[in-house]
């Protein structure tokens, strides 16, 4: 288990496995955060760039003024209640500029998956703290979970629920 308590502009974390990585809430990283070599990992952290490279399997707790960028990954998991200090889900974050201050952590872009109708199987977006409506784990959606739009692009399907639905 890693946990940075101090400021920093950017931050690498790099061939990490199998560990806990949180960057503190009193802590926002006002640049970007690279994530390259990981796997089987946790990783909480509120910045304004997450790049993810060569990745398998891991969880993602965070606050992103940008959408997540991967590439090379798989099993990647997105969530958004990860908040900097004085935060909650609705109040203004600390990385704030012109753009507004909404968490962007469902715009994953996946740079190996060029396909815009069919979601990427790398990775998956979790909404409502982390839990769908059934408390089930998150699976990631393939091709042959969609149905007419049920997946959308960003791995989430229609009201964001599991990948079941019909």
């Amino acid at each position: 288990r890693i946990t940075i308590t101090r400021h920093y502009q950017s931050i690498h974390i790099v061939n990490a496995t199998n560990c806990t990585v949180t960057v503190s809430p009193s802590c926002p990283v006002p640049g970007p955060v690279h994530v390259t070599g990981c796997s089987q990992c946790e990783i909480a952290v509120a910045c304004r760039q997450l790049r993810i490279h060569d990745c398998t399997d891991v969880n993602f707790r965070v606050h992103v003024r940008s959408g997540p960028i991967i590439e090379d990954c798989t099993g990647m998991v997105f969530r958004g209640d990860y908040y900097p200090d004085a935060m909650s889900a609705n109040a203004e974050s600390p990385l704030d500029d012109d753009s507004g201050g909404e968490n962007m952590y469902r715009d994953v872009k996946d740079f190996n998956w060029l396909r815009t109708l069919v979601p990427s199987p790398n990775f998956v977006v979790v909404a409502n703290g982390g839990k769908d409506e059934d408390g089930m784990k998150p699976q990631l959606c393939t091709e042959d979970d969609v149905v007419g739009a049920t997946c959308r692009s960003n791995g989430l399907c229609d009201d964001e629920e599991t990948h079941d639905q019909e």
